[in-house]
């Protein structure tokens, strides 16, 4: 498992540590764990390190979206460009296992239109193998 790290470097009240866990599951199956903030800063690592596992032939990708604290708008277009990305490619991006905030975020920018959503890691990788 690869650990990415980040510090933002927003305004001070707005700079949190964010991390990218990440795990290769078998060929073409990867998972993310985003941690903290995905807002702009972190929000620019998290679409490279997403881009380059795309590259490298990761079509069918679990965002773990457990620990993830914030996401603003950037943050969610990373990740709706991911989902495209992946598509493009014969493969799908889905998220997982959302916490209380995240289940709010997921409502209200009405993203479940857009992703599959599981409860738990293990199912989205199971739908996706």
């Amino acid at each position: 498992m690869e650990n990415e790290n980040s510090n933002t470097t927003a305004s001070e009240n707005w700079a949190r540590p964010s991390t990218f866990d990440v795990e290769e599951i078998e060929e073409g199956l990867i998972v993310f764990r985003p941690q903290g903030f995905l807002e702009y800063d972190s929000s620019y690592r998290f679409r490279n390190i997403l881009e380059k596992y795309v590259a490298q032939g990761f079509n069918k990708i679990v965002v773990n979206i457990a620990e993830l604290e914030f996401i603003d708008s950037l943050g969610t277009g990373v990740l709706i460009t991911g989902f495209g990305k992946c598509a493009e490619r014969g493969g799908k991006l889905v998220l997982a296992a959302p916490n209380e905030k995240m289940e709010y975020v997921i409502k209200i920018m009405h993203l479940h239109n857009v992703f599959e959503i599981y409860d738990t890691e293990e199912k989205a990788i199971t739908s996706i193998k």
